[in-house]
């Protein structure tokens, strides 16, 4: 064998693993490589193989040439990965991230796992097999992971509201932000592993397992609870949170997310508008008795004055006589306006005034107002005309009663301002609202008028024109109040112009439903006489003398025979001894009251079948009580004062309904 033989040899015997090593690196995604050092010297590449051209840009050759890949580093991580290399002995593992500069500059992230092996025979001679793979893409995955990690813990951190991330079934917080650390005044550590019931006060009745349960039940199922819960704090301290509870997937895994925010300021004011809305409701009770009260207490008396005026005229008297009744009678009527001025502006604002739907003539409603005016302007010696629409329906639904208030206010207001030339009313009917069509009423007077000031204030409630209208003319500045609101609750509006001293006119608009369908029944025709009843036996309880007396006075001159009782039990026991057509009974009575009487009296009647019609005479005015007086058994009802006609027409309506009644 030559010298030259003996010198390939060992070169052969290399090559054929080498080529092992290559076949078996270009299968890998990564690139290998094989180098040596001596002593302390750098590592030199002995071989390379496998992606490395396709990861670093460069030749075999070219690497070879240059001798190391170090120089191929990063020069921001050549100092880091050096030194690392440095410190390799025989049997170190290296396992490191840097970054390569390829050929064309780009740079690529590789993760390079190296081991050190010692060469046989040789202490000094270094052997380093490693392979480096590019994580370029995971890498900048893992940037962008980490990019939206700290974005969702600033978002997660910096939200107002409590979040907590719980486990499905148990509902244990596994996750909570800041929030949660500040609001419950726990560490993190402290919240993680607690639940629901955990964060509410010991041993709490309302807020337990059961409860919490039904909440994590209903959220896995799908369904978003949104609920209230009671929290405590490690002071003791309790505040109330509102929670949003639905379930989710966080990382593949189901999860619930519970967001609370701390309502105890809510829940503290709720409390507070609790407690304001009790205290006005208390003084709205109040404010109804007492006007309730009132009522009673100032018409008792004016029942008597007007009753006994109403006696008086029934006597013999002098033209001098009958003009200071005429000014009695005037000023007992003024003081009622005013009563029920003052009740219905109440009503209105407790909003316990409805308005009605009734067919009725709107020509026979104005005639009738102009009939009550027309001896008033005649005294005073101006004109009050009526101009009617060719137009107008003879038959419209809405509430007559009503409008015939809005309207009597405002006639009653031109005449009393007028002094010279007149008063007219004029309707004009208007086809622009559904099913009907709007009226239009207007009251023009040639009176003292109003400044532009006044007309911004005049449906104010107590206003008027200015100190010395109301020493002239009277009043107290509530019924232009009163039209506006019963108007408006009607569905209009109302409106006035006017000049100092050149009159004013008033508009009123309704809208009303055409009654076309059927016959406009008049409930004022057929109607008897009530005034012409037979004779009838009449029990009258009241316990106030003159009441009783000018109301038996009146009835007897009627012809009727009246039995008087001055309290309930008198009236029950005239009632076992005799028998009567009607009752007259009051309400408030010392003893038993008359709702006690008609009770015990409607009661017997089960028994007998009998049926004694009963009218409540009585001071109570507010809205409702005619309805509560009739379902507590009374047939009738007449507020006080009573007028003679009224409580006639109301007596022959009872016995009309008894009739029917009994057949």
């Amino acid at each position: 064998m030559t010298k030259d033989s003996e010198r390939l040899l060992p070169e052969q015997r290399l090559q054929a693993p080498e080529e092992r090593y290559k076949a078996f690196a270009e299968l890998t995604s990564d690139f290998c490589h094989v180098c040596c050092r001596t002593h302390d010297g750098p590592y030199k590449v002995q071989w390379v193989g496998g992606q490395f051209e396709r990861i670093t840009g460069y030749s075999e050759q070219e690497l070879y040439a240059i001798g190391c890949w170090l120089p191929l580093v990063h020069p921001e991580d050549r100092e880091r990965v050096a030194a690392g290399l440095l410190k390799l002995s025989a049997g170190d593992d290296l396992c490191s991230e840097f970054r390569l500069v390829r050929k064309d500059n780009q740079v690529r992230w590789v993760r390079e796992h190296s081991r050190c092996v010692q060469e046989p025979g040789d202490p000094d001679h270094l052997r380093l097999y490693g392979s480096a793979r590019d994580i370029t893409t995971a890498h900048e995955d893992a940037l962008a992971l980490q990019a939206a990690e700290s974005a969702y813990r600033t978002i997660f951190n910096a939200t107002n509201d409590v979040i907590f991330i719980m486990d499905a079934q148990q509902g244990m917080i596994i996750d909570c932000n800041k929030k949660a650390w500040h609001l419950f005044d726990r560490p993190r550590v402290e919240l993680i592993g607690s639940n629901l019931v955990q964060l509410a006060p010991p041993q709490h009745p309302d807020f337990d397992t059961e409860r919490a349960n039904r909440y994590i039940q209903a959220a896995n199922k799908g369904e978003p609870q949104l609920f209230e819960w009671l929290c405590a704090r490690t002071n003791g301290t309790a505040f109330w949170v509102e929670v949003s509870l639905r379930a989710t997937k966080i990382n593949g895994r189901q999860r619930l997310l519970a967001v609370a925010r701390d309502i105890s300021e809510r829940k503290q004011s709720m409390q507070e508008l609790q407690k304001a809305r009790d205290a006005a409701l208390q003084a709205t009770v109040a404010k109804n008795e007492f006007l309730a009260n009132m009522s009673h207490e100032v018409r008792t008396p004016l029942n008597g004055i007007m009753g006994l005026s109403q006696l008086l005229r029934t006597t013999p008297l002098s033209d001098e006589q009958l003009g200071y009744m005429d000014m009695l009678d005037s000023s007992a009527r003024n003081l009622l306006v005013l009563i029920n001025d003052i009740l219905d502006i109440s009503k209105i604002e407790a909003g316990s005034l409805t308005i009605s739907r009734t067919p009725f003539s709107p020509a026979k409603l104005l005639r009738e107002i102009q009939t009550i005016y027309k001896e008033q302007a005649a005294e005073k010696g101006i004109d009050l005309d009526l101009e009617l629409s060719g137009q107008l329906p003879a038959a419209l639904v809405g509430d007559p009663l009503r409008l015939k208030q809005v309207l009597i206010n405002l006639v009653g207001n031109a005449i009393k301002f007028t002094s010279h030339g007149g008063v007219t009313i004029h309707v004009s009917h208007r086809h622009d609202a559904p099913q009907g069509g709007r009226l239009c009423f207007e009251v023009r007077d040639s009176g003292i008028g109003m400044s532009p000031e006044t007309l911004q204030k005049i449906f104010n409630p107590f206003t008027q024109a200015d100190a010395s209208t109301a020493r002239v003319h009277g009043g107290s500045g509530l019924g232009l109040a009163i039209c506006r609101r019963l108007t408006e609750l009607m569905g209009g509006s109302i409106h006035a112009e006017s000049s100092p001293g050149q009159g004013s006119s008033f508009v009123v608009e309704l809208p009303f439903l055409d009654y076309t369908n059927q016959k406009l029944v008049d409930t004022e025709e057929g109607i008897p006489a009530f005034e012409a009843l037979e004779p009838l036996q009449i029990l009258l309880v009241e316990d106030q003398e003159i009441n009783r007396t000018f109301v038996q006075r009146l009835l007897e001159r009627q012809g009727h025979r009246v039995a008087p009782a001055a309290d309930g039990l008198m009236a029950l026991d005239l009632l076992e001894r005799g028998q009567f057509d009607v009752m007259l009974l009051d309400i408030q009575m010392p003893g038993m009251g008359g709702e006690e009487v008609i009770g015990r009296v409607r009661q017997q009647e089960q028994l007998t079948g009998a049926h004694l019609p009963t009218i409540a005479l009585t001071a109570h005015a507010l809205a409702g009580d005619r309805e509560k007086l009739l379902a507590a058994g009374f047939d009738g009802y007449v507020a006080k004062p009573v007028e003679m006609h009224r409580l006639l027409r109301e007596i022959g309506t009872v016995l009309d309904l008894k009739g029917n009644w009994e057949q």
